[in-house]
């Protein structure tokens, strides 16, 4: 497993290194969210964030993932600009792991523009912007979308690899967070499950 680690780990460099993978993604990230971060203004639920957070308003939707990680960062009012930026920076690593987790799937056949393509889409995606004006729940979508796609590839790794089932045991009760944060990740992953087998 230390070696496969290591293989994402030089993989996501790569990319890192790349110059003009890496200009389009961050231009990509600056064209859409650049705007909103530094001009911030009050969405909806965002003035209220004390009574989701501090109270139990989050809980009462099913979403004790949101409420614990709001509380253990201590997010319980209006921040902009920094949320924001916290957010958009998950999503670009998000788009980074995704493209090495492709690359590695694909065994290194796709073309660098594909990753380009990939990559700007779903950091631009209006889907992916949706959510983004809601501050009492953004950080935790991003994060949800993250750790899925994570807990995917270590499932893609073990499937293919050694095939070891306490993993999937392993695995069961992490999936638990990401999804209490924001159910709709799992539509991320169950999307992704169905790009990855076609890559594979």
């Amino acid at each position: 497993m230390k070696d496969i680690f290591n293989e994402y780990q030089e993989s996501i460099k790569q990319f890192i290194k790349n110059k003009k993978f890496m200009f389009l993604m961050i231009l990509t990230t600056v064209l859409s969210y650049g705007f909103t971060i530094t001009h911030s203004s009050i969405g909806m639920d965002d003035l209220t964030l004390d009574k989701y957070i501090g109270d139990t308003y989050i809980l009462s939707a099913g979403r004790w993932g949101t409420w614990l990680t709001y509380n253990l960062l201590r997010i319980k009012e209006f921040t902009p600009f920094w949320l924001d930026f916290i957010v958009v920076c998950v999503l670009l690593i998000t788009a980074i792991f995704l493209c090495s987790f492709f690359k590695r799937v694909s065994k290194g056949k796709l073309k660098e523009s594909s990753y380009i393509i990939f990559g700007t889409a779903f950091l631009s995606s209006p889907i992916v912007n949706n959510f983004f004006i809601y501050q009492a729940t953004n950080l935790t979508v991003a994060l949800s979308n993250l750790l899925l796609i994570i807990a995917l590839s270590i499932i893609y790794e073990n499937f293919y690899g050694k095939k070891r089932k306490k993993i999937y045991f392993l695995l069961a009760f992490f999936l638990i967070y990401p999804i209490s944060m924001y159910e709709a990740c799992c539509q991320t992953f169950v999307v992704l499950m169905f790009i990855v087998t076609l890559l594979h």
